[in-house]
């Protein structure tokens, strides 16, 4: 298990752990110093990460057009830009799922072998997965 255990400068980067994977997100140009807690059978290890943020985080909007599939029993969404609010309908049009996503995350735990709309940032996206 990881965590961030402290952020020495959160105007310059936010940091999060989720699905094990570290994720920055720039704010401002500058300089922090991360502190994340690894934890195996209960033993704590601390590691200190330094950030350089050379960036605004200020991103163009035509930066990466969104993917979305199904693999290995998750729904993948490629191209979110910051955590986004996905709704999930069957064919029915009963919605199923109200997750927020971060980029890199996964829905996960929905039968395999239907047909899924998936809505977010004002589009609508079938899968069949």
């Amino acid at each position: 298990m990881k965590t961030v255990k402290s952020n020495s400068n959160e105007d310059v980067v936010e940091a999060r752990i989720r699905n094990h994977r570290l994720t920055l997100q720039p704010k401002t140009v500058g300089e922090a110093d991360l502190v994340i807690r690894f934890n195996s059978n209960g033993k704590y290890v601390d590691r200190t990460l330094h950030v350089k943020s050379l960036t605004t985080g200020i991103r163009h909007t035509e930066e990466s057009p969104v993917r979305v599939w199904g693999k290995d029993g998750r729904i993948h969404i490629k191209g979110l830009q910051r955590p986004t609010r996905v709704l999930v309908y069957d064919t029915d049009g009963r919605q199923i799922r109200d997750t927020v996503l971060s980029p890199g995350d996964c829905i996960e735990g929905l039968p395999g072998g239907k047909c899924y709309i998936l809505k977010f940032n004002g589009k609508q996206y079938k899968l069949i997965y």
